[in-house]
């Protein structure tokens, strides 16, 4: 799979011209770029952790 990312073609050489590029963490960049190719980065749990947190801050805001 080809990722089209605005910071350079590969993954493991960040571009010397971004100003973040030395904050990006690229070995666990690698490591989630290939469980989602493998099709086990987004599971049932992280989706329904994801919604829940997503719920509270939305009735955060809300109500509080």
């Amino acid at each position: 799979m080809n990722h089209n990312i605005p910071w350079g073609d590969s993954p493991d050489a960040p571009d010397h011209d971004s100003p973040t590029s030395s904050d990006i963490r690229w070995s666990l960049v690698s490591r989630v770029r290939r469980e989602i190719e493998q099709g086990g980065y987004d599971t049932p749990e992280k989706l329904d952790a994801a919604l829940d947190a997503m719920y509270d801050s939305l009735a955060e805001s809300s109500f509080g």
